[in-house]
């Protein structure tokens, strides 16, 4: 409180006080954990990703922590590239064409090798946690991306190189322009691919359709996207042929709200 006289006048200023709970520690704890989430990391990483603005995102992210990257798009290149180059870690979508993710761990279980590969997958329950793990995989995580999650699983397989030089915040957008016009680009094909399906009732094509939107709409912005999609693909793994056609149609309308 200060009080000031002048010409006979009196002021007073009233300063508000609030007390916090807020510790020293606990600010340096914040600070100290968001240096350990910017730390540089060493070693080479396979994505076996068929979604391309997934495989595109998840690739700026690790390149963006230091590491080298390799991308392919279905289990089988995933086992040829391990059998041909030396990796540090796999993070393998499980549901690709071709050979999917559980196979194609399997596979490289069985020919003797033994580097991390952890589960990446927007198959969220139980039983597919048991799949993963029955199949060998290291770890699991989920879809849509949380780099805090990402970068924690990294940090426990692979070696350090050094303190990033700059501390980003942990909210950084990864998702620029170029980024943002590829899943513009790959959702406008994924339209006119619904719209056939849905034509032709070929509901394999359109839970195929709709996997790949559940997995890659949250992480682009869109978790109401992401939603709808999984709703058609629920509907049509749990045999709800009936509603399949309406939900689908639902989807186009969601997937119009965000293209051109």
């Amino acid at each position: 409180m200060t009080i000031h006289r002048s010409f006979g006048f009196r002021f007073e200023l009233t300063l508000p006080y609030h007390a916090t709970e807020t510790r020293v520690e606990q600010e340096s704890h914040t600070n100290l954990e968001r240096s350990v989430l910017n730390e540089k990391l060493n070693g080479h990483v396979l994505i076996a990703e068929d979604t391309l603005e997934l495989q595109l995102l998840e690739k700026r992210i690790l390149e963006s922590i230091g590491l080298k990257v390799t991308a392919v798009t279905d289990g089988q290149q995933a086992v040829d590239q391990v059998n041909q180059g030396a990796f540090d870690l796999i993070l393998m979508d499980m549901q690709m064409p071709v050979m999917d993710g559980i196979e194609a761990t399997r596979t490289l279980r069985e020919q003797g090798h033994t580097l991390p590969i952890i589960a990446l997958t927007a198959n969220v329950m139980q039983k597919h946690r048991d799949a993963f793990n029955e199949a060998g995989c290291d770890g699991f995580l989920g879809k849509p991306i949380d780099k805090r999650e990402l970068r924690k699983v990294l940090k426990h397989h692979l070696p350090k190189e050094q303190q990033a030089p700059h501390i980003q915040s942990l909210a950084e957008e990864e998702v620029d322009e170029e980024l943002m016009q590829i899943f513009i680009e790959s959702n406008t094909q994924r339209v006119a691919t619904l719209k056939q399906a849905l034509t032709e009732k070929d509901w394999s094509q359109v839970r195929e359709v709709a996997h790949a939107i559940k997995g890659s709409a949250a992480s682009f912005g869109y978790p109401q996207l992401s939603k709808v999609a999984e709703s058609v693909q629920f509907s049509i793994d749990g045999g709800s042929a009936d509603e399949a056609p309406q939900l689908t149609m639902d989807l186009l309308i969601e997937l119009g709200k965000i293209l051109p």
